[in-house]
């Protein structure tokens, strides 16, 4: 019985260390994060940060689903999940939040942008506004 115990433990124990593994492979630098998505064919890029921020500054080509709507995973529910998702915010919170409800929802290939993009901006690469001056 304490074999049995013991191997369960220490099952559970690999599953939880993979898993772990599993999400830190999925934060990339901002310099993959661009090189990933100027070369994935199928790559959605999700700025969840509020309508606000993201009008304020925020990457080319991305859409912005607010992570703290309510809405929030009912908009997710409709994406397609054959897709890769690449979820930035501000500095990083945000879309761990993001990607673990996608995780949830059965997505597989998410990828977040460590530092969010204050890491993009200090590394000087594009952004863009709507707002005028």
């Amino acid at each position: 019985m304490k074999r049995f115990i013991l191997a369960v433990l220490l099952l559970l124990s690999a599953t939880v260390t993979v898993k772990a593994q599993e999400k830190e492979q999925h934060l990339l630098t901002s310099k993959v994060f661009s090189d990933s998505l100027k070369t994935q064919t199928n790559a959605v890029l999700i700025d969840v940060r509020t309508p606000e921020e993201y009008k304020e500054n925020h990457i080319f080509k991305a859409i912005n689903l607010n992570v703290k709507d309510t809405a929030f995973v009912k908009q997710a529910s409709a994406l397609d999940k054959s897709k890769s998702y690449y979820l930035y915010c501000r500095s990083g919170k945000r879309s761990a939040l993001a990607a673990d409800e996608l995780r949830k929802l059965g997505f597989v290939h998410i990828y977040e942008l460590d530092g969010g993009i204050t890491q993009w901006i200090a590394d000087a690469l594009p952004i863009q506004s709507t707002v005028k001056d």
